[in-house]
Order: structure tokens, then C-alpha cells, then sequence
């Protein structure tokens, strides 16, 4: 009885694990989320979110140039980050969803628009 509730412990945590990334959030989905709630800069939460994304190893380098974007954003993008999304847009091999969210960023003054918003929702409901 012991052994058999040791078992379906061990399975039950081994489940958990294995489904866990399935339910996080993309990094994508997270930085449109943000910009959707974006006011002139991001939060020290979001920035600490961002920051997270910014430093993964697995993220892909147009998902730490956005990430590192918009923390560094103050009502809009500039200086290296502006170069760094633009670049983005114009390669070839940039996946439609970073290429989105560039291209979003690139375009806030303070706040994202009405037809920002509307681009940025389904990323961020993936």
C-alpha cells in the first residue's frame, strides 16, 4: 500500500513537471501582454519579467532584442534598441510574431494604439 502511494506520488510530481512549460506563457505572448498595459514605460514588475526574457539562454535573439527594447522603453524606443528592431523587421528569417511586435514597438508614442492593440491580442493570448 505504502509502495503503491510512493509510486502515484512520484508519477503525479513527474506529470506536473512534464506539463508545466506547456502552460507558461511564450515569451511573446508576455511581451505583448505587457505592451497591451503599456503607459509611457513598463512597470519594475514587467521590467523584471522582461529582464527574465532578456537573459534566457533558449530565447530566440529577436525575442531578447524586443524583451531588451521595451524594458529600456521610455515612452518610446530609441537609440541602439530602435536600430536593433529595425533590423528585425527587415530580415528575412524574423517570425511573423517578432516581426509584429517590432514593428508595434517601433511605432509607440507613450502608449500603444487601437490597431496596435488589435495586432498585439493575439499574440498575447497565443
Amino acid at each position: 500500500m505504502n509502495l503503491f502511494r510512493i509510486t502515484s506520488f512520484l508519477i503525479s510530481i513527474l506529470l506536473v513537471s512534464l506539463a508545466a512549460p506547456v502552460f507558461a506563457a511564450s515569451a511573446i505572448q508576455q511581451m505583448a501582454g505587457i505592451t497591451l498595459q503599456l503607459h509611457h514605460y513598463p512597470s519594475d514588475a514587467e521590467k523584471a519579467t522582461l529582464r527574465g526574457i532578456a537573459d534566457n539562454d533558449s530565447a530566440t535573439a529577436g525575442e531578447r532584442a524586443l524583451a531588451t527594447a521595451l524594458m529600456n522603453m521610455e515612452h518610446k524606443v530609441s537609440g541602439s534598441d530602435k536600430r536593433k528592431l529595425e533590423a528585425l523587421v527587415k530580415a528575412d528569417g524574423t517570425p511573423a510574431a517578432e516581426r509584429t511586435l517590432a514593428e508595434v514597438l517601433l511605432g509607440i508614442n507613450h502608449k500603444p494604439s487601437k490597431a496596435d492593440a488589435e495586432k498585439l491580442r493575439p499574440l498575447a493570448d497565443g
